[in-house]
C-alpha cells in the first residue's frame, strides 16, 4: 500500500467508485481549486481510496434587536455576504443551527435560500492538528 497526490488519471477510477457506492452525492469537480488537498491509497498498483479536501465556509451570525429588525438585518446583510464568498471562489457555505433555535427559524432559512442539510447523514469535525 502506498498513499500519493490524485492525478488526473485517477479520474475515471474514482468517478466508477463514486457510482458504485450508491451514495446520493454529485461527484465533485475535482479539478476546483477549492479542494486544497487529494491524497490516493494504491494497492497493488490500482487506485483504491481518495480523500479530497474542499474548502467551505462555515457562517456565524450574532445579531441583536427584536426578531422583526434581526431578520431585516439578515436579509440585507446575506446578498451581500454570498456575493462576496463567490467572488473570492467559495461556492458553498453552511451554518450549524441549535435544534432550539431550529424550530423557530427554518422557514426564515427556508425562504432566504437555505436547505437543511441529509437528516440521514451525521457531520463529524476534526482538527488537523
Amino acid at each position: 500500500m502506498i498513499v500519493r497526490p490524485f492525478t488526473g488519471a485517477d479520474l475515471e477510477t474514482f468517478r466508477r467508485i463514486h457510482a458504485e457506492s450508491g451514495l446520493d452525492y454529485r461527484f465533485p469537480d475535482l479539478n476546483s481549486p477549492l479542494f486544497l488537498e487529494k491524497a490516493v491509497v494504491e494497492r497493488d498498483g490500482k487506485p483504491t481510496t481518495l480523500l479530497a479536501g474542499k474548502i467551505d465556509v462555515e457562517c456565524y451570525l450574532m445579531t441583536s434587536g427584536n426578531a422583526k429588525d434581526r431578520l431585516e438585518d439578515i436579509e440585507a446583510v446575506q446578498p451581500v455576504f454570498l456575493h462576496e464568498l463567490w467572488l473570492k471562489g467559495i461556492d458553498s457555505a453552511y451554518c450549524g443551527v441549535p435544534k432550539s433555535v431550529d424550530r423557530h427559524f427554518r422557514k426564515h432559512m427556508t425562504r432566504l435560500g437555505w436547505e437543511r442539510g441529509r437528516p440521514e447523514w451525521i457531520n463529524y469535525f476534526r482538527d488537523t492538528q
